[in-house]
């Protein structure tokens, strides 16, 4: 049947369309599992594995690259497994509730190095312990990702859902700051009264642990699937004929390259943010720095819950997703060029400001982007017949992470580029801090337009998305 035959105005959206209430706040509680098995590592892993145990930046980037991409490939697995699996339970949730024990309970054994380890055995550690971690985080985290697509088919109530995962998320990112501190109080000083890092981390990561097991639980228990009794009756879909329909699919192709211009330059430059306080604005000073980093990064998860969450929620519903997630693009470059004026030693609290006008235009960015997602998913059907929203939420994640982990090394590369020494302490070159400065301001202002202007090319304008809509409901009826 001819495509444009089936597109018509659809009817108004039923009441059902809106998600419950506690099935919005326990899959949203979820998320929590997502930022902390994902983040708390990368937060804590320079400070402690560079500074405190003394690790090259460069190693510790390539150990993190490494791992990423491991996580990244091992994505694709489990959204095409929770896509074919048929349990009493539904397709997602078993794997929800298995993963996130068993990511919970490994996290703090990622810190758990010896500062007598040589730096061979603390790059092979790093190493080993990520490559066994990426498929336990991937158990849960797919599944997960591919749930939110299909708790609802209306255009509007998905980015309100993904708003109040995404609020949640961030009030829950104050946490991933919070950890430096804990990494460096007192309690957990040495014999010589210097910060164990190491030990500070080991608890950081034990506490957010048991968080994420009882999120886990909560989100098993309360969210329902569904989209799980159409799917149930599908044929199972091999992996590369999955890929092979992905790739066809034009608007996810431009997402995904949306989402690897965002994620590359912003996550390439988050380590060097810590760098650019402790030895820009403080001269070398961690203890000060870290107290300073945590109020930098509420400010990013406190805006964006308060600011970038509704803002971006209001917008959404007047313009529609693609002109919003142009506006937030723009917007962010804006915000991180601004950066080489806010974080200044005359001035330490400016780069508190310019990190919570990140973190508003950053959590827009990632309330709206699932949110497109979930309407290729129905782009896909259209044309296939077939609901898949583990091999697309797969292949997001892992183009994502592909930008993370390309970041990750490069960020090491920068700092021994810059000529940055962890011997000298607050005694820094000029040049070396320069450096630093210059790609935490201009790497990501530049990648953000280039995402900014590939998001012209994107068609699914709100109009479409429900016409869409119609021409599926029409040929498989409304679920």
């Amino acid at each position: 049947m001819n495509q444009d035959s089936q597109l018509e105005t659809p009817k108004a959206a039923p009441v059902s369309d809106k998600v419950p209430l506690l099935a919005k706040i326990s899959y949203s509680v979820g998320g929590i599992n997502d930022l902390y098995g994902h983040w708390l590592y990368n937060t804590l892993a320079m400070a402690v594995f560079n500074i405190h145990l003394g690790l090259p930046p460069e190693k510790v980037g390539l150990a993190l690259m490494i791992t990423r991409l491991l996580d990244g490939f091992v994505d694709p697995v489990f959204g095409t497994l929770s896509d074919n699996t048929r349990t009493r339970f539904g397709r997602r949730r078993p794997f929800i509730l298995i993963g996130s024990i068993l990511s919970g309970l490994a996290l703090p054994v990622m810190f758990m190095a010896s500062p007598s380890w040589t730096h061979a055995q603390l790059f092979l550690f790093m190493v080993v312990s990520g490559l066994l971690y990426a498929p336990l985080i991937s158990c849960f985290n797919m599944p997960y990702q591919s749930l939110g697509a299909e708790m609802t088919p209306d255009y509007h109530e998905r980015t309100s859902l993904m708003s109040w995962r995404a609020m949640i998320q961030k009030l829950a990112g104050v946490g991933l700051n919070y950890a430096l501190v804990v990494a460096t109080l007192p309690f957990f000083n040495d014999a010589s009264g210097k910060p164990d890092m190491l030990k500070g981390a080991q608890f950081a990561c034990a506490v957010a642990g048991v968080l994420m097991i009882v999120c886990g639980v909560v989100n098993f228990a309360f969210v329902k699937e569904r989209y799980y009794e159409a799917a149930r009756k599908q044929p199972k879909v091999p992996f590369l004929e999955a890929i092979r329909g992905m790739v066809r699919n034009r608007p996810y192709v431009i997402l995904l390259g949306v989402a690897l211009l965002f994620s590359g330059p912003t996550a390439l430059v988050a380590q060097l943010a810590f760098y650019t306080i402790v030895y820009h604005v403080y001269t070398g000073d961690v203890t000060q720095s870290a107290d300073l980093y945590f109020w930098a990064g509420a400010a990013y998860n406190i805006f964006g819950s308060f600011l970038g969450v509704p803002l971006t929620a209001v917008i959404s519903r007047r313009l529609g997703k693609e002109r919003t997630m142009k506006w937030l693009l723009f917007t962010g470059a804006l915000s991180y060029l601004l950066s080489w004026w806010m974080f200044s030693p005359a001035l330490p609290w400016g780069s508190v400001i310019c990190y919570g006008l990140q973190g508003m235009t950053a959590t827009g960015v990632w309330v709206i982007l699932p949110s497109m997602v979930a309407d290729t998913v129905d782009y896909d059907e259209l044309h296939t017949s077939t609901r898949r929203e583990g091999i697309y939420s797969s292949y997001a994640s892992w183009t994502v992470k592909l930008g993370l982990s390309g970041s990750m090394y490069v960020s090491g590369l920068i700092l021994a580029w810059s000529g940055f020494d962890s011997t000298l302490g607050g005694n820094q070159t000029p040049s070396a801090v320069f450096s630093i400065r210059l790609a935490f301001a201009v790497i990501p202002g530049v990648g953000l337009l280039i995402g900014w202007l590939l998001l012209f090319l994107y068609p699914l304008s709100s109009e479409k998305v429900s016409e869409m809509r119609a021409a599926l409901e029409r040929r498989r009826g409304a679920v």
